[in-house]
């Protein structure tokens, strides 16, 4: 039987890797994940097999919510990133290559703006601003 939203935001299906057990998906927060020695700590960096290798990659918490969005939406994986700027700094990375040129609204979010113009111009990438709705300024 398949269950609604509501009941798989409370029961998820969604498999943590071990290490604590509780009725709610504790918050763990970390900047820096501690190896036993340092040949631990090298490899592919690839936490479905290796487990927790960099705070900012993933903790219990953050596998624990990407699962249930996963789950939720009937994808097979989510990506979390940490912030809005991330997540339009990974949208142009993955959209934008040299030799793209890419039309954005003059009143743009500035940092995504400043990324566009400074950074993403020395790969080949050029932007042009326009107004965002005809004969109104920004």
């Amino acid at each position: 039987m398949s269950q609604n939203w509501q009941t798989k935001l409370i029961h998820s299906s969604t498999k943590v890797r071990g290490g604590f057990r509780a009725l709610s998906v504790p918050v763990e927060r970390a900047s820096t994940v501690l190896f036993p020695d340092c040949a631990s700590a090298v490899g592919g960096w690839d936490v479905e097999t290796d487990g927790y290798t960099y705070g900012i990659h993933r903790t219990p918490t953050v596998h624990a919510l990407a699962g249930r969005i996963a789950e939720l939406e009937g994808g097979a994986r989510t990506l979390l990133v940490p912030s809005g700027l991330a997540v339009l700094t990974l949208v142009d990375m993955a959209m934008l290559s040299a030799g793209s040129h890419v039309l954005m609204p003059e009143n743009v979010y500035v940092p995504n703006r400043l990324l566009v113009i400074k950074l993403l111009h020395r790969f080949g990438v050029e932007a042009s601003f326009i107004q965002p709705m005809p004969g109104q300024r920004s």
